[in-house]
C-alpha cells in the first residue's frame, strides 16, 4: 500500500506525520468580547421598564419603592413617557379618562411618605377643557 504514497513522503521522518493533542500546546480560547455591550444594555433597561408599564395598561400594575420609582420614571421620560400622579395631572391642566385605571404605583419618600397612583400623560389623561 505505500507504494501508491508519492516519493516526498519517505523522506519526512514519521513523527512529523502523525501528532496526537499532546504534541501540541493547547491555546486557551479567546474570550468573547462584547463591541455593543453598553448599547445593548441600555437597550434591555429600557425594554424592561416598558414592559412593565405595558402590563400596568394590560391590567397588572406594577409597584415601585422610591428609589427604583425614580430611575425608571426617568429612564421613560427619555423616551417621552411622562407618568403623573392625581395631582401631577391637576398641575399639567390634564383629567382622567373614562375607564383609565393606574398602570401602577410608586412610593414617595419624605416629606409625603406615601404611595400614589400613576397614569400615562397624554395616553390615559385628556386636556381638561
Amino acid at each position: 500500500m505505500t507504494d501508491c504514497l508519492p516519493s516526498f513522503i519517505d523522506d519526512v521522518p514519521e513523527t512529523t506525520l502523525t501528532t496526537t493533542p499532546t504534541d501540541s500546546p493547547i491555546s486557551p480560547r479567546p474570550k468573547a468580547v462584547r463591541i455593543n455591550g453598553p448599547a445593548i444594555d441600555a437597550i434591555r433597561k429600557r425594554m424592561d421598564v416598558l414592559g412593565e408599564v405595558l402590563a400596568g395598561l394590560e391590567g397588572k400594575p406594577f409597584d415601585w419603592n422610591g428609589a427604583e420609582g425614580e430611575g425608571k420614571v426617568k429612564t421613560l421620560a427619555t423616551m417621552c413617557i411622562v407618568l403623573v400622579t392625581a395631582s401631577g395631572m391637576r398641575k399639567r391642566d390634564h383629567v382622567l379618562k373614562r375607564g383609565a385605571v393606574p398602570v401602577g404605583r410608586r412610593y414617595y419618600g419624605a416629606p409625603i411618605q406615601r404611595s400614589a397612583d400613576l397614569y400615562v400623560l397624554g395616553l390615559q389623561t385628556k386636556p381638561s377643557k
